[in-house]
């Protein structure tokens, strides 16, 4: 039986989570966001104990890789590469953007020809992701500029859920009759775990030297023309 440990501190609100055989079998939750470094270990050797199993006996780590705080993804993908060196396990790095498109997906399946999210990364700037309901990229993860979010969606065909989190700019998109808007910014730790074990039968790891969280760069901070596309 395989195992995954997810980890997830891109947002104020931290999980460690074990799923086996694509279910989640223990879960811990923390809001002390000032205080996931000192805390996460100890939640990780919990959910653990709770099932009776050992760290050596995971199939691979999953980690969510942002966007999300810059301390908080700092966190969560050291403690998970020190976890995959140690263990000599393979790693998965899941985009937040990706896994709030996919719990969506789930839900609603072919309901909807396109799956948007949309959170903010500054005073009118987002991150910003499309796919569609063959969960195959329309729009990789990308940092856009508020003025540049309708063109983007303006060029997707078909109707669009939105999801993200909730702010009058994203409903304000309702008023195109082809999109539904839905906020919400809480991964779902089960299609997560779903997810995840997807990915674990085809292999999907990433390399463990170079995998870096995904956020701002300077780089990408002075150019309010067009979008810019971010590394996973």
């Amino acid at each position: 039986m395989d195992h995954i440990l997810l980890i997830d501190t891109s947002a104020e609100t931290g999980t460690v989570a074990l799923a086996t055989g694509g279910k989640v079998v223990s879960q811990r939750s923390s809001s002390d966001s000032r205080n996931f470094a000192a805390i996460i270990n100890g939640l990780i050797d919990q959910v653990l104990a709770e099932e009776n199993i050992k760290a050596s006996d995971l199939s691979a780590i999953a980690v969510c890789g942002g966007p999300g705080s810059y301390t908080g993804l700092r966190i969560g993908l050291s403690t998970a590469k020190g976890l995959c060196y140690a263990l000599d396990k393979p790693l998965m790095m899941h985009n937040r953007l990706f896994l709030l498109v996919a719990q969506q997906y789930y839900k609603n399946l072919l309901k909807y020809d396109n799956y948007t999210a949309i959170l903010p990364a500054r005073d009118k700037e987002f991150f910003i992701t499309t796919y569609n309901n063959k969960l195959q990229a329309v729009q990789e993860p990308t940092h856009a500029f508020e003025a540049d979010i309708q063109p983007i969606l303006a060029e997707t065909a078909g109707t669009i859920f939105v999801t993200g989190s909730q702010n009058p700019y994203l409903e304000s998109l309702s008023a195109d009759g082809r999109i539904h808007v839905e906020p919400n910014d809480i991964l779902d730790i089960h299609s997560w775990a779903h997810y995840a074990f997807q990915q674990l039968d085809c292999n999907g790891f990433v390399n463990l030297a170079n995998s870096e969280p995904f956020y701002l760069k300077d780089v990408y901070t002075h150019n309010s023309n067009k979008t810019n596309t971010l590394n996973k």
